[in-house]
């Protein structure tokens, strides 16, 4: 299949939070993408995941050019067999120097607690263009990715208690 299985948007600007647990997302472009529709501006927080997989995916999770993912808790996620686990796309004519706008996309704030990352290309694709604070992975997996992590623009992140195994690629963390 070639659309996303789950689609989460609102046209509506303002914060804005959703609940996902107890799903197998299997196939599929992308098993939850997340965007604005309309240049709303969307602060996507106090959302919780817990219990999915994201399994045979382009990206299990595309975070799509929308204000900032913000506060939020993620548990017990894995992510299959995927291009990019989780996949964080920044608007590219965003340069900072235009202050904050609806498609900066950036990550505050989040913690991954037990979740796993088996069989990708890329665990973590989090290239952001402004600054991404304060994320982390608590007693995650990461296991025979060729990348666990791509940052741009990251500060203060945290992996506390995390196993890397089987990494095939040029760096863990990059």
């Amino acid at each position: 299949d070639n659309f996303p299985l789950v689609t989460a948007e609102n046209s509506e600007s303002g914060e804005v939070n959703y609940y996902l647990s107890n799903l197998t997302l299997q196939g599929g472009s992308t098993g939850l993408l997340i965007h604005p529709v309309n240049g709303s501006h969307n602060s996507v927080s106090t959302c919780i995941f817990k219990y999915l997989v994201f399994r045979n995916q382009n990206y299990g999770i595309h975070l799509d050019k929308f204000d900032g993912f913000d506060n939020n808790f993620i548990e017990h996620v894995s992510f299959v067999d995927t291009n990019i686990g989780l996949y964080q796309e920044v608007d590219p004519a965003f340069t900072g120097q235009q202050g904050e706008t609806s498609t900066m996309m950036f990550m505050d704030k989040v913690v991954f607690y037990k979740c796993q990352w088996i069989n990708n290309n890329k665990a973590l694709n989090l290239r952001s263009r402004r600054g991404s604070n304060l994320n982390a992975w608590v007693d995650c997996n990461f296991d025979n990715n060729r990348t666990v992590a791509e940052f741009q623009n990251y500060d203060a992140t945290i992996f506390a208690n995390c196993n890397f195994t089987r990494t095939t690629g040029d760096s863990i963390i990059y």
